[in-house]
């Protein structure tokens, strides 16, 4: 088991170097600039950088140091990866009827949270959007549970319900400033290694798009508990004020 774990560690620690530790390292170059040795993976390099800012993940930068070392077959399987990320969080947003932002959307700013419980059945979203420098805050919980487990364990009942109102100026200046205390626009997207059989995904999107180059980026956690990024996402469940008869807060960790 151990030589299989070190084998495998090895054989991936190239790129993940360039990709993670790539974008700290004087000389990084983006793919346009690119030397020649490298032209022969150009396709592979393309649809990795391709699939990281489809997955909010920037863009790929790699380090003159490591370009020798990658190969084909490491980056086709990292693309695999990232292709098996975007597949699952889209998964999520067709549970929840919940637009693909992504790279699809041009012009204002936006943020997003999504809880997704499959063990509880138990899905939900907060999405704030601008709209000509105005802020509406979108709120949709989906919740399925058995009708009834001891006569008919295969019929099930579903629950949803949605709220819309609009969002104070200042209160989106502490969105943004609750986005920076957990440096969410540098921190990783993905931790998949913290997953487990009880627990919850919490998922933060963000993106501002008037930015050249525009700035996306997702990121993905699993049953946090406390931590900046814990609040960052608490205080966009606080925006669903229970005076507007929408307590988030209350439906998901009821």
């Amino acid at each position: 088991m151990n030589i299989h774990l070190n084998i495998h560690f090895r054989l991936f620690l190239p790129l993940l170097l360039a990709i993670c530790l790539g974008c700290d390292q004087q000389g990084d170059k983006r793919l346009s600039d690119c030397p020649t040795t490298v032209q022969k993976l150009m396709p592979e390099f393309q649809r990795v950088d391709s699939l990281m800012k489809l997955n909010g993940q920037g863009s790929l930068k790699i380090s003159p140091l490591l370009i020798d070392q990658i190969t084909k077959q490491e980056l086709d399987h990292h693309a695999l990866s990232l292709q098996e990320e975007i597949n699952g969080f889209r998964g999520i947003l067709d549970e929840i009827n919940e637009p693909d932002f992504g790279l699809n959307r041009e012009g204002d700013a936006f943020v997003r949270f999504i809880y997704y419980s499959s063990i509880v059945g138990k899905t939900a979203s907060i999405t704030l959007l601008e709209d000509n420098g105005s802020w509406t805050l979108s709120a949709n919980y989906v919740r399925i549970t058995r009708s009834d487990q001891d006569t008919d364990p295969y019929t099930f009942k579903i629950t949803q319900d949605s709220m819309t109102h609009e969002v104070a100026p200042d209160a989106i200046q502490q969105v943004y400033r609750n986005l920076d205390a957990c440096f969410f626009w540098d921190i990783q997207g993905n931790t998949t290694y913290s997953v487990g059989f009880d627990g919850s995904t919490w998922i933060l999107e963000g993106a501002i798009w008037e930015k050249d180059p525009y700035e996306y980026h997702r990121v993905k956690r699993w049953t946090p508990t406390k931590g900046s990024f814990y609040d960052a996402c608490m205080y966009l469940i606080s925006l669903c004020d229970p005076e507007y008869g929408f307590d988030m807060e209350k439906r998901i960790f009821e």
